[in-house]
């Protein structure tokens, strides 16, 4: 049995309820867009000594740019441009011919505070704060929604691996 587009299936006023929804759906958008505003410039303000020490820590450790630009897809697959403190000595090559991590890359990677700079990409209203992640490919992006700087499972996941007890 194929289903059919009408309103039987649908109920009449399908369209009427969804019309009504709209306003609701617009200003819940709006208030995301003002805490994301709100918490991001913030935190820039609250973490700028920490971003202002990664800053000079990158440029004593190795020459090249500080930030970098990742191209990446985001809502409606539109390119957006994510910023990153820059991990990696430009200058050498490692395994495979990719550029080798500096010994400050591996400590902001493992800390996290290499994904800090989105917070611009927040203020701008590329990315949300909380969202799915970025696309690097545009065919592979399914962002029905902004995407966020922070996934929903990143803040429910502990990062502490499984004890003992917990396999059992």
């Amino acid at each position: 049995m194929a289903l059919r587009h009408d309103r039987s299936v649908y109920g009449a006023d399908s369209g009427t309820a969804l019309r009504k929804t709209m306003p609701a759906l617009r200003l819940s958008s709006a208030a995301k867009r003002l805490a994301d505003t709100a918490v991001a410039t913030l935190s820039l303000v609250l973490l700028s000594p920490l971003l202002l020490i990664a800053f000079v820590a990158i440029r004593l450790d190795s020459p090249g740019p500080v930030l970098v630009r990742v191209k990446r897809y985001g809502y409606k697959n539109r390119p957006i441009q994510v910023f990153k403190f820059r991990l990696v000595d430009v200058r050498t090559k490692g395994d495979r011919g990719r550029p080798r991590p500096t010994r400050v890359g591996r400590i902001l990677s493992q800390t996290g505070i290499d994904e800090l700079p989105r917070l611009v990409n927040v203020l701008r209203g590329e990315l949300s704060l909380i969202g799915p992640p970025p696309s690097a490919h545009p065919k592979m992006s399914l962002n029905r929604a902004k995407p966020g700087m922070i996934q929903w499972a990143q803040i429910i996941a502990t990062r502490e691996p499984p004890s003992d007890t917990d396999r059992d």
